[in-house]
């Protein structure tokens, strides 16, 4: 009744009631509860928020005066870098017209000998006929044909004198301008190592106590490899190793199926390219979305030339494949890359990844695959125990057997 005292039929609030037919204590409690008691879902705006993953780390120190300058000097560097790099290319592009006949480059004497001729032409040809228009005109073509012809074969030697001094003076130029963008290069990678000692001074001075309180970028990875990887950062680093048909790049394609979730994901593909058995492989995990692209790949310039901005995870199968993919460049391609990396390789029959022991020193993650299962050997995440990614009956995804 109208002022007795109720409870909300939803969140139990106390409240006086207008009418017999109050019974929430709002009108949010009310469609809430008409929502539940139909089956219908929560409205997107409603839901919770996810928790943020990504978090700012605490800078300590404040940019120094040095610091500042030296930034500013790194900025002036690399625009001048940028402009001589520009000026380069249009010299040589002017050269390569010069050598190809796009551009006529004629002497003095060329240009006064077909002026001479045109002046003489409609001379002579005023002089012949004053009351004609067009006689003046015809003479001082004639003369000027026959003057450009002429003064073709005079000068010939001249003109070619003077292409050939024009191009010793472009390469003069492309030659001053190499110098400076050679000193300009030395200077800015000496800039850069300058930097990143003061960045570095700068970040890694924390105490105890700010440390635990700093945030950093999780992935958070849920489903069947949550434990298996751990809570990983964007930028980790992972070895996936086994013998042959052990099933690597069948695990490596269904990790790729879940990364997907985070960002898109490139998969250089150097052993296999682009191959009915790599399409077998895509079809037994039921690979099926636009963020996940795969690239044939035979040297290590393919793969920095197919990665771009948009790829927050690159998987290079395999290792093996790539000669010049040493541990120092596997390293720099991994700092380079705003992304995570996971690297395939083979295992000898000892058991162990073929190549440097460097390999698994400097990566995060080392799983090792035998017989479809996926088990840890080293994981600076957390991440523990093995996961079935197939059984060997008939090959048929373990999601399936679910």
């Amino acid at each position: 009744m109208k002022g007795d005292t109720l409870n909300c039929l939803e969140c139990g609030t106390t409240f006086i009631a207008k009418n017999k037919r109050h019974k929430f204590c709002r009108k949010a409690c009310r469609n809430k509860h008409n929502r539940r008691k139909n089956g219908q879902p929560e409205p997107d705006f409603l839901k919770p928020k996810k928790r943020e993953a990504i978090g700012v780390p605490k800078v300590i120190h404040q940019p120094t005066q040095e610091y500042r300058q030296v930034t500013r000097v790194k900025q002036s560097v690399n625009g001048e870098i940028t402009a001589i790099e520009n000026t380069i290319r249009l010299l040589q592009l002017r050269w390569w017209n010069i050598v190809t006949g796009k551009e006529k480059v004629k002497s003095i004497f060329h240009h006064l000998t077909n002026i001479a001729a045109t002046i003489g032409g409609a001379k002579v040809g005023y002089s012949a006929k004053k009351d004609s228009v067009l006689a003046p005109a015809l003479a001082a073509g004639g003369f000027l044909l026959v003057g450009n012809e002429i003064a073709k074969e005079v000068f010939k030697e001249q003109n070619q004198q003077k292409a050939y001094r024009e191009l010793e003076k472009i390469k003069r130029e492309i030659q001053m301008h190499n110098d400076r963008l050679n000193v300009l290069r030395l200077q800015s990678v000496g800039i850069n190592k300058v930097e990143r000692k003061m960045t570095g001074n700068k970040v890694n001075k924390v105490t105890a106590e700010e440390l635990r309180k700093m945030k950093f970028e999780s992935l958070f990875i849920s489903g069947k490899y949550g434990e298996l990887l751990g809570d990983l950062e964007p930028k980790f680093s992972a070895i996936v190793y086994g013998v042959k048909g052990s099933g690597k790049s069948t695990f490596a394609m269904d990790l790729a199926n879940d990364m997907k979730n985070y960002g898109k994901v490139a998969y250089m593909s150097g052993e296999e390219g682009i191959s009915k058995t790599l399409q077998n492989k895509a079809k037994l995990v039921n690979l099926d979305s636009p963020y996940l692209e795969f690239f044939k790949v035979n040297t290590l310039q393919d793969i920095k030339r197919s990665l771009t901005s948009e790829h927050k995870f690159l998987i290079i199968d395999s290792l093996n494949m790539f000669p010049d993919l040493t541990p120092l460049e596997l390293s720099n391609l991994r700092e380079n890359f705003n992304g995570g990396v996971v690297t395939i390789m083979q295992a000898t029959k000892s058991g162990q990844y073929k190549g440097d022991a460097a390999y698994g020193h400097d990566v995060d993650i080392v799983l090792k695959v035998e017989n479809g299962i996926v088990e840890n050997e080293k994981n600076r995440y957390g991440g523990f125990g093995e996961v079935q990614v197939f059984k060997r009956t008939g090959v048929v995804p373990i999601s399936k057997f679910r």
